[in-house]
């Protein structure tokens, strides 16, 4: 099976309809024992967190470009002025806005980069796994549970957490749609994007995403994956992948 062919599988799997017909997307709604950084402020178990910026991390903004966007030079550390530049928010409100970043991880993705910092194990089944000495149980060792959910309840997930979160006292703007690979589950993004709208809060919070290309270039028969008009569809968001 060609990588192509292991692309579009692993779409199939990912989106799915529910018994009332919704669009369900599957991610990693559990991560049980695994190794995938977090902290104990978040209450919902799908949620993962990054802190672009972190002192005790070593983790900073670029000295030359702290205050503002560059196009150029900017790094994963630079997340919060990217951020704060799209949404027109530079000299106007802190980059600090946006340096909590609530993630979500879609469950599967059809590479196995040396660079990820995700698990084999969280993105394919046991059935998929390339590593040689793994013992064929390692998602159910770590307690790892997937499942389908719907871009309302992932919305009203997302806000539960960042009311909470403003009661503690901490701003949270930004939800992060990770991997897997994100634009496996390419409706899922135009829902939340298409809700945050609706609400009125697309000046607030700020939908970031990552793309490994593979979708892009990939062909169901002689239709692409993902079409050129899917792409244009962004147009009308505030909206950056990186």
């Amino acid at each position: 099976m060609d990588l192509s062919d292991i692309t579009l599988r692993t779409y199939d799997e990912i989106n799915q309809k529910n018994s009332k017909k919704e669009n369900t997307y599957g991610i990693i709604s559990d991560f049980g024992d695994s190794s995938v950084a977090t902290d104990e402020k978040l209450d919902i178990k799908c949620f993962r967190t990054f802190t672009p910026v972190k002192t005790e991390k070593g983790r900073k903004l670029n000295p030359l470009y702290g205050t503002s966007f560059n196009p150029f030079k900017d790094t994963l550390m630079d997340y919060p002025t990217i951020i704060q530049y799209k949404l027109g928010e530079v000299g106007k409100s802190s980059w600090k806005k946006y340096n909590r970043l609530i993630s979500v991880h879609i469950a599967k993705c059809p590479l196995n980069c040396w660079h990820c910092y995700i698990e084999e194990c969280l993105k394919n089944d046991c059935s998929q796994c390339s590593i040689e000495k793994c013992d064929r149980e390692e998602r159910a060792r770590l307690k790892v549970v997937s499942n389908h959910v719907t871009a309302d309840k992932l919305f009203k997930n997302f806000i539960t957490q960042r009311d909470n979160d403003k009661k503690r006292g901490i701003e949270t703007n930004v939800l992060r749609l990770t991997g897997g690979e994100p634009f496996l589950a390419i409706n899922l993004m135009f829902e939340l994007l298409q809700k945050i709208e609706d609400k009125k809060l697309n000046k607030e919070i700020f939908l970031w995403t990552e793309t490994n290309l593979v979708p892009l270039i990939t062909n169901r028969g002689k239709e692409p994956l993902i079409s050129d008009d899917d792409l244009k569809k962004f147009k009308k968001f505030i909206f950056c992948r990186k």
